[in-house]
């Protein structure tokens, strides 16, 4: 017995091992894989945030610089005593300076080393006039590379005991440059120098040890599942080596009879006298393998009782697993058992799924069939293989799948585990989607306040003119043009800064009927006579605290989205009303304070908005106008005012 068990031990020890070594191997893969993938999303931010800085610097480049006033933080730039034109006064007698763009650069950076979890930046050349652009040791190896023709260096280094990733690019000299850096001997085309941009990995990190810590769960789990087949299959080979053992001995034995019974004729064909005694001995063998013969048939019941004792212990591991398993066929796909687990997430019954292919039922696709399939004859299994599935209500859901071909009862059988991602796609996406917002308001603030600066300057010179004209002039109707045509920039640069959260919010205590009923004349000036508007108020007063000029702004926004959307005319109505809710939700609003509110709702006889419209409608810069007919901008900003007021108690637009 320990003889014919020994060699399945040990096939049994070398099998485990290798599905330990596979299982360690696909988690190494995994984690180096989300290793890789958090260092590219830091490169991409790093490279957003590169190219953000490129354009408003290539902006301030263009245009010669900006004026500022002459505060401690904004002294006259040291460096640019050669221009004739770095300080100049306003008709009012207010000095300003010329700040050119490496100056304004530098104080940009120079904030965001405020924040912890801010992407950090530095203006640096091997050849700096000033003494806060000096490359550090990095850098330094970054420029250098640069003059030999690289044209991007990353890098993870350590900032303020933290870890960033650091990435670099070259200033080509362009002939604005000239301007400030002639005089060092630049020419156009040089290599000036690098903004080189640092990335904190800390939030990017902590994300992806969850995803880590989840993958690895899910391997541990899948390991353990292995081992208990292997160990499963080791002890019925070991039994059945048993009793096959037993089995030979026994034959030895019925041999052993049969040469006794032929000396014990040879001696009564010689001995008559000793017949008698042999055939006692003969009974006597009989009586023996009797006994033997009960013995094999208990042997066999009770390996028979042991079977189904570990059979039992397999269904109930199998039953009870927290992932969606199933033993199919491996020609069609039947489903042939699956797990409580399995029909919990896939909405089907056991009668509905025992009989029938995945494909009759929809749950997974011929080309994901296909995939497994050739997975399957080509290396016996299938690892880590993302699988979409489609549940009884049509619910998609994104798996990790793994496959195993072994026997049952002679036949080959796939035996498949699928783990649920579904929600850890969803939070990946979500991520993403995030950071790209974020990187999107903080270049339109940034190009924003900039961009006022220029129409701050450009309307006090205007004013300032037209005072000195003749009303009614040439020339004051021209100036007069001008007037309007800063008024509508400051207007779109409004919208701008609200969008990304950045202009200032004046709460004060306002009545919503006030508010509908002053801008009622402006609203019907904007749409067409087709169109009928009515304005139903509430029969009692609305107070809420909320910035007048931010709320006609959202009311403007949702008019004229709406009157564009009633090519055929139509009925507009704005109604106002006092709502009290004690569950934190107000019809599609959810989430908000239990309380008293008053609600503004806007609606339109319009055709509507298709589905996947409506998906991305809120979206900054979407539009499905024609493209000098809408800015993109109407419903983010609407979004934008009531995310900013909805942590007071205020309106609620519907």
């Amino acid at each position: 017995m320990p003889a014919a068990s020994n060699p399945i031990k040990r096939y049994a020890y070398v099998l485990s091992f290798a599905w330990t070594v596979i299982i360690i191997c696909s988690f190494a893969w995994s984690y180096s894989q989300q290793k890789s993938n958090v260092l590219e999303i830091a490169k991409s931010e790093a490279r957003i945030a590169f190219q953000k800085d490129a354009l408003y610097r290539k902006w301030a480049a263009k245009h010669g610089g900006v004026y500022v006033p002459v505060t401690p933080e904004t002294p006259p730039n040291p460096y640019l005593p050669h221009s004739l034109e770095r300080d100049i006064s306003t008709p009012l007698g207010k000095s300003l300076t010329l700040m050119n763009p490496a100056y304004m650069t530098r104080q940009v950076f120079e904030l965001a080393t405020e924040g912890k979890y801010f992407v950090r930046g530095h203006i640096t050349s091997l050849n700096p006039i000033r003494s806060e652009n000096a490359p550090d040791q990095w850098e330094r190896g970054a420029l250098t590379a640069f003059e030999k023709g690289v044209k991007e260096v990353s890098d993870i280094k350590a900032i303020d005991g933290q870890q960033y990733l650091r990435l670099m690019r070259p200033f080509i000299v362009e002939p604005p440059c000239l301007k400030c850096h002639a005089a060092q001997g630049y020419k156009t085309g040089d290599i000036r120098g690098g903004i080189s941009v640092s990335v904190p990995m800390s939030v990017l990190s902590a994300n992806s040890d969850k995803i880590i810590a989840g993958t690895g769960m899910a391997h541990g789990l899948i390991w353990l599942l292995g081992i208990g087949i292997i160990s499963l299959g080791s002890r019925k080979l070991s039994k059945s080596a048993a009793t096959i053992h037993e089995k030979n001995l026994q034959l030895e034995d019925e041999i052993t009879e049969h040469q006794q019974a032929r000396e014990q004729l040879q001696e009564q064909a010689a001995l008559l006298e000793e017949e008698i005694g042999e055939r006692q001995m003969a009974q006597e063998a009989l009586q023996e393998q009797t006994v033997m013969l009960e013995e094999e048939i208990a042997e066999r019941i009770r390996a028979e009782a042991a079977i189904i004792q570990s059979e039992e212990k397999f269904s109930k591991s199998f039953q009870n697993a927290p992932l969606m398993m199933a033993i199919t066929k491996i020609e069609d796909g039947t489903f042939l058992d699956i797990n409580n687990k399995f029909i919990e997430l896939s909405g089907y019954s056991r009668e509905e799924l025992v009989g029938k292919t995945s494909l009759e039922l929809g749950w997974i696709s011929a080309e994901d069939r296909a995939r497994i399939v050739d997975e399957c004859r080509l290396h016996g299994r299938v690892s880590g293989m993302d699988l979409h599935v489609c549940t009884k209500d049509n619910r998609q859901l994104i798996t990790q799948y793994y496959g195993e071909l072994f026997p049952i009862d002679g036949q080959p059988r796939f035996l498949s585990v699928c783990l649920d991602v579904t929600e850890q796609r969803k939070v990946e996406a979500q991520l993403l989607h995030s950071q790209k917002m974020e990187a999107v308001g903080t270049l339109a603030g940034g190009v924003a306040h900039d961009f006022n600066n220029v129409l701050t300057v450009i309307a006090g010179y205007a004013s300032f003119l037209l005072m000195r004209l003749e009303d009614e002039s040439e020339e004051a109707v021209m100036v007069g043009e001008i007037v309007k045509s800063v008024d509508r920039a400051a207007e779109m640069t409004r919208s701008l800064l609200a969008f990304s959260r950045k202009e200032p919010m004046s709460m004060k205590p306002e009545d919503i009927n006030r508010i509908i009923a002053a801008l009622e004349k402006s609203l019907r000036r904007l749409i067409r006579e087709d169109i009928e508007l009515k304005c139903v108020l509430s029969d009692r007063s609305i107070p809420v605290m909320a910035d007048k000029g931010q709320l006609e702004q959202v009311l403007i926004n949702l008019v004229v989205n709406a009157r564009d959307a009633m090519s055929s005319g139509g009925v507009m109505s704005i109604t106002s009303s006092i709502m009290e809710t004690e569950d934190g939700e107000i019809g599609l609003v959810n989430g908000i304070k239990p309380g008293v509110y008053g609600v503004i709702s806007v609606s339109d006889t319009g055709l509507g908005m298709s589905r996947e419209t409506l998906e991305h409608i809120f979206e900054p810069f979407f539009t499905t106008k024609e493209s000098n007919k809408g800015t993109g901008l109407g419903l983010s900003i609407v979004v934008t005012v009531y995310n900013s007021s909805s942590e007071t108690d205020g309106a609620i637009l519907t």
